[in-house]
């Protein structure tokens, strides 16, 4: 987005709460998501990289509706290798100047979606695990993740 402008609209206190929730829960800010929502509904272009983590968050929320695999991270990536909405999401969150990819870009966009699984499925990290060498995949390592025992699930 280009100039960004203060407006101060009323908004119906569920609207806030819900907004609020996504955000804490996405890592973003309430104003990104009210700014992706509305680019959304009215067909603007996204931030790439709260649309991926918005994106990742319903894919997620289809996937594991409870029980989720140590390796939740590297299928995460994996689908955004092979999901073409995602990759673009990813690509453009990832690029730099000229639209090449930026390396200080990608390893945030890593660390942000690697901290995205760990608040939407209640996880704490378990280790660290290697990809297949000869595997052309987005990561080359990824954190393996459990359940965080229930009496720290703050919600």
């Amino acid at each position: 987005m280009s100039t960004k402008v203060l407006k101060s609209i009323r908004l119906p206190a569920g609207l806030i709460d819900r907004a609020n929730e996504r955000a804490e829960l996405l890592g973003v800010s309430f104003s990104d998501v009210v700014t992706d929502t509305l680019a959304t509904g009215l067909g603007f272009p996204r931030d790439p990289l709260v649309a991926l983590l918005s994106e990742l968050g319903s894919v997620v929320f289809t996937w594991f509706q409870g029980d989720f695999p140590p390796d939740v991270t590297r299928r995460v990536f994996l689908e955004i290798q092979s999901a073409p909405l995602l990759k673009e999401l990813y690509d453009e969150a990832i690029a730099g100047e000229g639209g090449r990819p930026d390396d200080h870009r990608r390893n945030s966009v890593h660390r942000e979606v690697g901290k995205l699984m760990r608040r939407l499925l209640h996880a704490d990290p378990d280790g660290r695990a290697l990809c297949p060498p000869g595997e052309r995949e987005l990561i080359q390592s990824y954190a393996l993740l459990k359940p965080r025992p229930k009496a720290e699930i703050p919600f």
